[in-house]
């Protein structure tokens, strides 16, 4: 049985699955940027992975060319790890008595450990067994988490379907993964041509670099720059610039080895004996299906 093979019956009885090729960039097609549709997201809580891969959320994007991008963040992972898998199960009719329990089609990238390299793999329920689909598809892994696109008519998947991600080890318990949802499938309707974003750069305010002992850190007033190519206008080499305001925003502090504890979202005081000591300020970024991570050490005034 080939590694292929098994990466899909690990995702659907249940063991752990997937992870991809390395890149930089976090999007394809990223057109328009926020004059498109927003993409479907469905975000996960954090730390529940174990020391496994762990996702924070998945979204899911189809341009007006029918590729599909699906994008699976994560939060402890900058680059893929051997032995490590990462796979996208969609039940393309929305119905369990079809494919193996509801999944048709599956996407994954897995590192097995005696290869140079990871692989990934798209494959589809033929009613009696998984086949692997000879289709054009490009995998990136960037800082935030795997990227896959594919055609949507190559896989026959439409703009209606069920899709679940799971991260985990290639082999091992089947209680061992991180799986989003937990149970079931998300529901994804693209109804108009959307983009996962492609967070390239964060401004934030002065102040913030400035904490003083005594007083209340807070996190506010941060823009997100995104970046793409405005394909739309037939000019895929010009790159355009926006700045925006985060979806969603996620931060902790952590002074020495202990997490301080927040007096309000995204904000701490600061000890008054901190003077001279730096406080760890770890920021996560979240807009249109990509996800920013960023530590800074700041000296405590």
């Amino acid at each position: 049985m080939s590694s292929r093979v098994l990466s899909v019956l690990a995702l659907v009885l249940g063991s752990a699955v997937a992870f991809v090729v390395p890149a930089s960039s976090g999007a394809v097609g990223a057109v328009g940027l926020t004059s498109v549709a927003r993409p479907f997201v469905t975000y996960d809580s954090v730390g529940d992975a174990g020391g496994l891969p762990d996702i924070t959320s998945v979204a899911v994007a189809r341009d007006a060319r029918d590729r599909l991008t699906f994008a699976v963040n994560v939060a402890n992972r900058s680059s893929p790890r051997k032995g490590e898998v990462v796979s996208i199960g969609i039940d393309k009719d929305r119905r369990a008595d079809t494919g193996q329990k509801g999944v048709d089609v599956v996407l994954s990238l897995g590192w097995w450990a005696n290869e140079k390299d990871p692989a990934y793999s798209v494959e589809r329920w033929d009613g009696f067994d998984w086949q692997t689909l000879e289709v054009p598809a490009l995998v990136t892994y960037p800082d935030s988490g795997l990227r896959f696109v594919v055609v949507g008519s190559e896989i026959g998947v439409g703009r209606s379907f069920g899709v679940a991600a799971r991260a985990g080890r290639l082999a091992g318990s089947a209680t061992r993964e991180d799986r989003v949802p937990s149970t079931g499938f998300a529901q994804v309707a693209l109804r108009a041509p959307a983009a996962i974003a492609e967070i390239s750069r964060v401004m934030l305010p002065g102040p913030l670099f400035l904490p003083e002992a005594g007083k209340v850190l807070r996190v506010r007033g941060i823009q997100v720059e995104l970046s793409g190519n405005d394909e739309e206008a037939g000019n895929s080499d010009v790159v355009i610039t926006e700045m925006v305001k985060p979806e969603r925003l996620r931060c902790t502090a952590k002074l020495g080895d202990a997490q301080l504890p927040p007096v309000a979202a995204c904000a701490w005081r600061m000890p008054i004996t901190a003077g001279g000591k730096t406080v760890m300020l770890k920021v996560t970024l979240a807009y249109h299906g990509d996800e920013w991570t960023q530590v800074y050490p700041l000296k405590i005034g």
